[in-house]
């Protein structure tokens, strides 16, 4: 049931997140009708839909509590980590499209953990192409399996919505950085004033992801 205006209004979605961000690549606004007029790459999958190649680096540190304490700028914890890779490495032999890592690394991170999707403030989730986008938020049980087009239209993930969604503006338009900018931007934004305009306020929970198919991995992220 999932349609394209499902799709561009992801799309335009993180468009507005991305124009709150002097780090973004793009950043002019995107209306339905720019979406719709890009090409093809694969139906239904569009330029748009794409992460951008770009030459970048990015680090993170991870550390023991007792010395994250001791750095300058405020720490954020890991609530809960898992990673997933099921028995073919490439897509071409996955025996279903829709039921692969992404799901099995879903389950074992809401194992180790008492949180629930229902508690997240903000999520990162990987964005090589719109379709990984929808497929993440069923998996973790935000939405039911099928919903994500529906959840996205109406406005749940954008800007002033209850859940929002690559904050920074995803992999579309602040470059191809292998899902390390989602890591990044949920860490600037539980520190709480590290995201200028899009920062949102008081978030305590984020939940961040990579890849998808045939391995997978995600995280939870706390300000305490």
């Amino acid at each position: 049931g999932t349609t394209e205006e499902d799709f561009g209004r992801h799309v335009i979605a993180q468009r507005e997140w991305a124009s709150h961000n002097p780090d973004a690549i793009h950043r002019t606004p995107l209306t339905m009708d720019d979406y719709l007029n890009s090409p093809y790459i694969s139906t239904p999958v569009r330029v748009l839909d794409c992460d951008y190649p770009v030459d970048s680096a990015s680090s993170v540190i991870y550390t023991t509590e007792e010395r994250a304490h001791s750095f300058a700028k405020k720490p954020i914890f890991v609530e809960s980590a898992a990673f997933s890779s099921v028995k073919y490495a490439t897509f071409e032999y996955l025996d279903d499209l829709l039921d692969n890592a992404p799901e099995h690394c879903s389950k074992t991170l809401w194992e180790r953990t008492t949180a629930k999707p229902s508690d997240l403030d903000l999520v990162g989730l990987y964005d090589g192409f719109t379709i990984i986008v929808f497929r993440w938020l069923e998996a973790l049980g935000i939405c039911p399996r099928g919903d994500a087009g529906r959840y996205i239209s109406d406005g749940h993930t954008a800007v002033g919505g209850k859940l929002p969604l690559n904050t920074d503006g995803g992999a579309c338009n602040v470059g191809q950085h292998h899902g390390a900018n989602f890591c990044i931007e949920s860490v600037r934004q539980l520190r709480g004033d590290e995201s200028g305009n899009r920062q949102i306020p008081g978030a305590e929970l984020a939940l961040w992801t990579n890849a998808v198919g045939p391995y997978a991995g995600a995280m939870i992220l706390a300000s305490t």
